[in-house]
């Protein structure tokens, strides 16, 4: 999690394509807003609605 918004971070600013910002910047705001929920998932280890409906992970 924190390598992902230390990435998302380095590349606001430095891409000569504005698509590295459009990406980058929902996953700070996410990131910013919902670390908790995403520590909880990582820690836990806790399935998505998409692991179990669409992917079918057992």
């Amino acid at each position: 999690i924190d390598n992902l918004y230390r990435i998302a971070t380095n590349i606001l600013g430095h891409t000569i394509c504005p698509l590295g910002d459009a990406a980058a910047l929902p996953i700070r705001s996410y990131i910013t807003k919902f670390r908790d929920e995403f520590e909880s998932y990582v820690k836990e280890k806790k399935r998505t609605f998409f692991d179990e409906t669409v992917a079918n992970v057992h």
